[in-house]
């Protein structure tokens, strides 16, 4: 069988580019490599939650290429990533902060249990050998 090589790029220096001709060629390249999806988020790293994502970015990506583009940036709640994906044409929304602070952010339901959830994470992060500071970090947004 093939592998699929999935692509996440975030900008200052490994994607994004304040030129979004830039991260087009960057996206274009990507797919000649055999990406066979490519995540685009939204604003470089110094950015991150500073400043307000790069949508068109996103969309100029998803037009120069015939493989699925995941968006990401400023998607905070259902009506945001519908709006990410109407406004852009990616395929698909990726948002992480937000999902952290409440995993069932995009469903419906009671309220979730953070403690518990936290705690299931952590299984999930030691059986997977996940690097502390990530994990550190992620349980105390959990929390």
């Amino acid at each position: 069988g093939t592998a699929k090589i999935r692509c996440r790029a975030r900008g200052g220096g490994d994607g994004l580019e304040p030129d979004v001709a830039a991260t087009v060629a960057f996206a274009k390249k990507l797919e000649a490599a055999g990406a066979s999806l490519i995540c685009v988020h939204a604003r470089t790293r110094g950015g991150k939650s500073k400043v307000a994502a790069c949508w068109p970015a996103v969309a100029a990506v998803a037009r120069a290429v015939r493989v699925p583009v995941v968006g990401n940036g400023d998607v905070r709640t259902a009506a945001d990533a519908a709006s990410l994906i109407r406004a852009t044409g990616c395929a698909a929304v990726m948002s992480a902060e937000p999902l952290l602070a409440d995993p069932g952010l995009f469903g419906e339901g009671p309220r979730r249990d953070a403690a518990a959830e936290a705690l299931a994470y952590l299984d999930l992060a030691v059986a997977h050998a996940a690097p502390i500071s990530w994990a550190r970090a992620h349980v105390v947004a959990l929390l």
